[in-house]
């Protein structure tokens, strides 16, 4: 009910995930930092499917629900790609 309320799209860097999944991740669970959605309110992390393209579209649905700045974005952006040697 809520993806479809918030007309939710697939995501292009992942199957079978939409924008609409990630949204209420974020907005119920409140995660803090990226890693958060990665590795604990998901399994993309634990299944190896973590890449640039995907880092930078959870990084961008991030971003914009917790009003990051810039550098706050890409602070995350660099943690993960550090964390997976990308």
């Amino acid at each position: 009910d809520f993806i479809v309320k918030n007309d939710g799209k697939m995501l292009n860097s992942i199957e079978n995930w939409n924008s609409g999944e990630l949204k209420y991740i974020l907005e119920t669970e409140k995660p803090i930092h990226l890693e958060d959605v990665l590795l604990r309110r998901s399994t993309i992390g634990w299944l190896g499917r973590v890449n640039i393209e995907l880092i930078n579209e959870f990084a961008e649905a991030m971003g914009q629900i917790n009003h990051w700045t810039n550098e706050i974005k890409e602070k995350e952006i660099q943690k993960i790609k550090l964390a997976y040697n990308l």
